[in-house]
């Protein structure tokens, strides 16, 4: 996968930054201007860039503008308005709905900064992880950073349902450490996924791991697997062609335990 700053205050900039890419937002194609009796009606209209609306940092953004910044939010369910309300109004593109767009963003900063724009845990470095208490033994055949050689690839090996387990998936993998709970999110061929999340340190390439819990779901299957409590995550940055890499030993509640890496 390539490579993704792991303080990720970058993160916050292109969320920031994504004014009218060409294509409408999930806000631009719904139509919310409707209420009875003249009231604005924002039920549909969703204020967010990020497609996984059902996240919960996600989720805490779009209920505070509903609740405070409703007639913006309504009056900006027009092409283009979501997203150069998210991010430069100015552009050539927002020219015709810079006015509308330019409310609903003053209004969701003054009104939902905290919900919105989270101040950034990890700048300059801030609470790293120091290893803890969570220390699972690593199985024999676990695997290693120096496996991942493929991008877009994911190696899982452990064991399964009480069996041996070993197979190799294209996958995408995503990290949030912007809004808490923090997660890194991977996709798995065969509608698979290791969701994975965390709190209160920060994941940094090449240091210490951070304990996670989360849900699996391996390719093909459709069983939801659940991660226990100290669960470790690492990360690094391939030096040579700089893709980001993560790798994890996963403990589950029927005693399985599975290690990966994603590339």
């Amino acid at each position: 996968m390539r490579a993704f700053w792991i303080g990720l205050s970058a993160w916050s900039a292109a969320f920031l930054a994504c004014a009218a890419c060409g294509t409408q937002g999930p806000g631009s194609q719904t139509s919310g201007s409707g209420g009875s009796g003249g009231t604005p009606d924002c039920t549909d209209v969703l204020w967010t860039s990020l497609e996984d609306t059902t996240r919960p940092r996600v989720m805490r953004c779009n209920v505070c503008v509903h609740q405070n910044c409703c007639a913006e939010l309504a009056a900006c369910a027009i092409p283009n308005c979501i997203e150069c309300s998210l991010g430069n109004t100015d552009s050539p593109e927002c020219a015709p709905v810079s006015t509308i767009a330019s409310a609903l963003h003053h209004c969701a900063a003054t009104r939902c900064g905290d919900e919105c724009w989270p101040p950034d845990l990890c700048a300059g470095g801030g609470n790293a992880p120091d290893g803890g208490a969570c220390v699972p033994p690593e199985p024999n055949g676990a695997v290693t950073l120096t496996e991942c050689t493929a991008p877009g690839t994911t190696i899982l090996r452990g064991t399964i349902d009480g069996k041996p387990y070993d197979q190799t998936v294209a996958s995408f993998a995503s990290i949030n450490q912007i809004f808490v709970p923090f997660d890194v999110i991977v996709i798995l061929a065969g509608s698979g996924h290791v969701d994975l999340s965390w709190s209160g340190v920060c994941l940094y390439s090449d240091g210490a791991p951070v304990p996670v819990v989360g849900e699996v779901i391996l390719p093909s299957e459709s069983s939801l697997r659940h991660v226990k409590a100290c669960s470790l995550l690492w990360a690094t940055i391939d030096s040579a062609t700089h893709d980001f890499m993560y790798r994890y030993n996963l403990l589950f509640m029927n005693g399985d335990q599975l290690t990966g890496c994603t590339r």
